[in-house]
């Protein structure tokens, strides 16, 4: 293995127990979902033990995602063929907007601070405190809410930190860390492929995990500032060598990835 991709396979096996049912979901949503939404269980072997995942770890990953119908499987021949499954597309979809929203190009100028005082856990736009938000004025406000519309006269970077939630700096710090040391000349396809989907495994962990943070009250000397527009680079300079990978044949591929446009992300 290239030692350029040494870090993020350490990453993701000093995280605890692996969930490695999450980052075959991953690899569907990414990279087969939108090209036929079928692959043989050879190529998902294939990347896996690229990972340094067991055989057997991956088979009982597989059968876990089957039993619980977030995949379907079938034969033809001796190939086994997996595809998600209708709950898995159900479940997928939601998390697939969040995970590939374009980067917000726009400076948003004018804003609604939204106050709702008794739904502390039910807030719209970008939480400021328990049952205090604010969004941009182009957006509805929630009914039955306090709305003050205005503009933001000043916003330090010490009061933007202030403002991400608990942990998040540290979780994007790291993400960019571990993408940002690659030179990603130096990958082969397979290699590629392994670093855009762990690009998007921990990305995807991320947006599931924190709310969306609009970038006008993000530090503007942070790293993460605009981490989307981030993310879209890294994921685009990576594409086109593991596109490669998926066209290659692995052990008398059936299904031609090549035939299928590779989807426009971000």
């Amino acid at each position: 293995m290239n030692i350029e991709i040494e870090p993020l396979l350490t990453h993701l096996h000093n995280q605890g127990r692996l969930r490695v049912w999450s980052l075959i979901i991953t690899f569907f949503g990414d990279s087969i979902l939108e090209k036929g939404g079928e692959v043989e269980a050879s190529r998902i072997k294939a990347l896996m033990q690229a990972m340094n995942i067991e055989a057997g770890t991956l088979r009982t990953a597989l059968s876990r995602l089957t039993n619980d119908n977030w995949l379907e499987r079938y034969k033809i021949g001796k190939s086994t063929i997996y595809r998600l499954s209708d709950k898995g597309l159900k479940e997928f979809g939601p998390a697939s907007e969040l995970i590939y929203s374009a980067p917000n190009s726009n400076v948003e100028t004018k804003w609604r601070v939204v106050i709702n005082p008794r739904s502390e856990n039910d807030n719209s736009g970008f939480l400021l405190h328990p049952g205090v938000s604010i969004l941009p004025i182009t957006e509805k406000p929630p009914q039955n809410s306090l709305v003050f519309d205005g503009t933001i006269n000043r916003l330090s970077d010490e009061v933007c930190y202030q403002l991400l939630p608990n942990g998040y700096v540290e979780e994007i710090n790291q993400l960019i860390e571990l993408f940002f040391q690659i030179e990603f000349k130096n990958l082969n396809a397979l290699q590629a492929m392994i670093t855009r989907t762990l690009l998007i495994h921990n990305w995807r962990k991320i947006v599931l995990k924190f709310p969306e943070v609009p970038k006008e009250l993000t530090p503007k000397k942070w790293k993460g500032y605009n981490v989307r527009l981030t993310i879209k680079t890294i994921y685009e300079d990576l594409t086109p060598l593991a596109e490669n990978w998926l066209n290659m044949s692995i052990e008398k591929s059936l299904i031609n990835f090549s035939a299928f446009e590779t989807p426009t992300r971000f």
